[in-house]
């Protein structure tokens, strides 16, 4: 994974972003808190809720009771 210096500095910031909460959720291998996975990117929380707001629309999130996992995206969606 890259580091964060890196990643804020890329042209593709939100994508890298984006990119980066996913992998931490895959690496968690269960669902995370919020505030959790804020920490573990070095990304505040309102940034982290926007970001799994996308990627929830698409099929690679998903929230449960107050808490967040990566998912395979749904074919329908894309």
């Amino acid at each position: 994974m890259p580091n964060i210096t890196d990643r804020e500095k890329s042209p593709m910031r939100s994508l890298e972003r984006a990119l980066h909460l996913l992998a931490i959720l895959q690496e968690a291998g269960c669902s995370m808190r919020l505030t959790e996975l804020g920490h573990a990117s070095q990304l505040s929380k309102p940034t982290v809720l926007r970001m799994l707001l996308v990627l929830e629309k698409y099929g690679f999130a998903e929230k449960r009771q107050g808490r967040l996992r990566s998912r395979s995206p749904r074919r329908d969606r894309m």
